[in-house]
């Protein structure tokens, strides 16, 4: 799974050094994350850059404020072709989520925690305010261990 973390993040580092001619929009903000499976709560900070009319790359940080899980790393690939209208936009999602949890022991029974990357698939609901401004809402679905939906909100600048 680290193998294919650090695949992922390559072609996004790639993606950015290849396109950084094009007239792309570079877009950063903060929010917060809600972590379904353990009801954790987490501040997030997170970064969209267009690619082309298509597609967006983001990347999120969340710090989370439970003891049991320490932070995440987000990344993500949005397709914008599904615009309701100017102020109001729908993009889908696909991306990995790189997970470090606390590590417990159970006694007898081993433990339990430390790292995990899961994949995930979601949606971005975009309000588009008139200065400029985004106010983002992401539920996302994890594929991989049925953790459930985490949901994320913040504005981007």
């Amino acid at each position: 799974m680290k193998k294919v973390l650090l695949s992922f993040f390559a072609v996004a580092c790639f993606c950015f050094t290849s396109s950084a001619q094009d007239e792309g929009a570079f877009r950063f903000g903060a929010g917060v994350q809600l972590y379904d499976i353990s009801e954790a709560v987490g501040i997030q900070g997170k970064a969209v850059y267009g690619l082309n009319e298509t597609l967006d790359i983001g990347g999120a940080f969340t710090y989370w404020l439970e003891d049991f899980i320490q932070f995440s790393i987000d990344a993500n690939v949005q397709y914008k072709g599904l615009d309701v209208s100017e102020s109001f936009k729908l993009q889908p999602l696909a991306g990995l989520t790189y997970l470090k949890t606390e590590s417990v022991n159970l006694g007898g029974f081993g433990s339990i925690g430390g790292s995990t990357t899961q994949l995930h698939v979601g949606a971005s609901f975009r309000f588009v305010l008139e200065g400029g401004m985004t106010i983002y809402a992401d539920p996302i679905l994890i594929l991989n261990d049925g953790s459930g939906v985490n949901i994320s909100a913040g504005i981007l600048f």
